[in-house]
């Protein structure tokens, strides 16, 4: 496939004819799509929509927004997918594409577990296909149905679809899509645990794959067998499926299937106590895991940094070609090359959109690698008897993952807060009230170190407009600083006042003072800064990630509001918040 896509982006540029030239952009964005270089499909379907707009050819721009909803669909970013299903649906003259767009809009929507709207666009698709008279397409209809039955765990009518769509598939001999609904028709049965009846319909689809000779769905057939015996506790029959799938995924270098049931064998030892054969199979799902991890990452990088570079080049020629165009004919060329700027800067910026979104995906599976650590830890020390030091090992293992856990919620945290749109729900509130709340909550923060905490409001009634849950982010984080940094037996006081500015609105100024270990100097223009080398240690060990305090000031400044630090070592620290007042 990889060879495939090559050959195409090779052959497009070449070709004469600009509608033959559409077809292909879109053919590479599927085969892209389908090889999950999303990125690099998104590309080729965006300049397909680009032609197909340039040429009024309005036949294509449906076929290339269909394309994009699919590819934004799998890369996760479902609100995009829907806005692209829905201009398709809205711009087509053809009832095929517009029942595909309906069809994509159900997909979306069933993931999303909106499961009525999910089921809407279905039976809108299946209509519009059983006018068409298409049978291939109704039969693809009535299993995503069932699909939406099931995750809504109506089973008699997901069946009932499944079964219309098993006669279809029969009828029109195909042979794979009839070992497909043989397989939904066991999940369907397993899910009600009716497993005698799931057996028998895996092992009816297991039987078409194994003549058709389709390896990755034979593969699929036979974990699925394996998970049957496993949950009917025949264990051994369960790892001679798990086994030949393993050897089949294998041949075919098919790491997820690899990972998927290398797990599952991982499982089945630990059930049957043979720790040993656990552990292998658990260090062959890790390492695969790994693997698809770094595979992944790289390639999506790599596909950002090639596009990032041609841009900048683009942008370094066209600045370049500014500087030597002619007097005469300037002006008209200057607003010409400062529109192809500003698309340059577009490109630009969805790049770095794009490179966002590889940050939360990456960030999601470092989260799922190191964190299926933690349940590993406990399985040996549940499991063996083990003495003192391996125990306290063991825990220094878990307190570091949670310590990474921590700082990849904090990127994400920071990373969200600095993208473009992002909003507060900001409500007229009255601070005073607020705060009372906080210092409750924080009191028995404060009290398991043996800390005084004071709250002086100064005033009944000081109204501000915030966003409660950002709000809380703030006083959370400043608050527990101050407790993690006092020492037993210190203070914290909490005052809030009234400020008149002859300039500025109003404003209430809000303290946190404590009598903590304090600041250096040399640090305290640093604190606020992300990924700040000033970070420290609680006085009873505790930690910090080095971005909290950087979230905080991020969050005040949308507020309209301003923050700052005093401190002395030794004596403690003040951070005072200036919040603006509603008339």
């Amino acid at each position: 496939m990889k060879q495939e896509i090559t050959d195409l982006e090779l052959d497009i540029n070449q070709l004469p004819d600009n509608q033959l030239k559409i077809e292909s952009l879109l053919e590479l964005a599927r085969k892209c799509q389908d090889s999950s270089y999303l990125s690099k499909g998104e590309f080729y379907a965006r300049k397909a929509l680009e032609l197909a707009l340039s040429l009024d050819d309005q036949a294509s721009v449906p076929l290339a927004k269909i394309r994009l909803g699919f590819i934004n669909y799998r890369a996760g970013e479902y609100d995009t997918a829907i806005s692209f299903f829905q201009e398709a649906a809205q711009n087509s003259s053809d009832d095929a594409n517009t029942a595909t767009a309906y069809d994509g809009m159900g997909i979306v929507y069933g993931k999303m577990m909106i499961l009525d709207k999910a089921l809407d666009y279905q039976l809108k698709a299946l209509q519009m296909r059983k006018e068409m008279d298409n049978h291939r397409a109704i039969q693809q209809s009535l299993n995503n149905i069932s699909n939406i039955y099931r995750k809504a765990k109506d089973y008699d009518k997901a069946l009932e679809n499944l079964f219309k769509s098993l006669e279809i598939a029969r009828k029109l001999d195909r042979k794979r899509s009839e070992a497909m609904v043989y397989n939904n028709i066991g999940e369907c049965y397993r899910e009600m645990g009716d497993l005698d009846n799931a057996l028998d319909y895996y092992q009816r689809a297991l039987e078409i794959k194994q003549k058709v000779g389709d390896r990755r769905a034979l593969a699929i057939s036979l974990i699925n067998m394996g998970l049957i015996n496993r949950e009917q506790e025949n264990y051994k029959e369960a790892l001679d499926y798990y086994h030949q799938a393993l050897d089949l995924v294998g041949q075919m270098e098919n790491n997820h299937l690899k990972m998927s049931v290398s797990e599952k064998l991982a499982d089945v030892y630990e059930e049957l106590e043979d720790y040993q054969q656990a552990l292998s199979y658990h260090k062959i799902y890790t390492e695969v895991k790994d693997t698809i991890f770094n595979e992944k990452s790289s390639r999506r990088i790599a596909e950002m940094e090639a596009k990032f570079e041609v841009a900048v080049q683009k942008r370094e020629a066209e600045i370049y070609r500014l500087k030597n165009v002619e007097l005469a004919d300037a002006k008209d060329k200057i607003e010409q090359q400062k529109i192809e700027l500003e698309n340059v800067n577009k490109e630009l910026n969805e790049l770095n959109q794009s490179k966002d979104s590889i940050l939360r995906i990456v960030s999601h599976d470092l989260k799922g690698t190191i964190g299926s650590i933690i349940p590993l830890c406990d399985m040996i020390s549940f499991k063996r008897k083990l003495d003192t030091e391996v125990i306290q090992t063991l825990n220094m293992i878990k307190d570091n993952i949670n310590r990474s856990l921590l700082l990849v919620d904090d990127i994400l945290e920071a990373n969200r807060i600095d993208m473009e749109g992002f909003s507060l729900d900001l409500q007229e509130i009255n601070i005073v009230d607020v705060f009372f709340e906080y210092y409750k909550s924080f009191s028995q923060m404060a009290l398991k170190k043996d800390i005084k905490l004071n709250y002086n409001p100064g005033f009944e009634n000081l109204v501000c407009k915030i966003d409660l849950n950002r709000f809380w982010q703030v006083v959370h984080n400043l608050m527990s600083n101050a407790v993690k940094f006092t020492p037993r037996n210190g203070k914290i006081d909490i005052e809030l006042k009234k400020m008149e500015s002859p300039e500025k609105p109003d404003y209430v100024l809000i303290s946190i003072k404590d009598t903590g270990i304090g600041i250096p100097e040399n640090q305290l223009e640093e604190i606020f800064k992300k990924f700040t080398s000033a970070r420290r240690v609680g006085t009873e060990g505790e930690t910090t990630t080095g971005l909290g305090l950087s979230i905080v000031k991020k969050l005040v400044n949308l507020h309209q509001g301003e923050i700052s630090v005093e401190s002395e070592v030794g004596v403690g620290s003040v951070f005072k918040l200036k919040l603006p007042l509603v008339n």
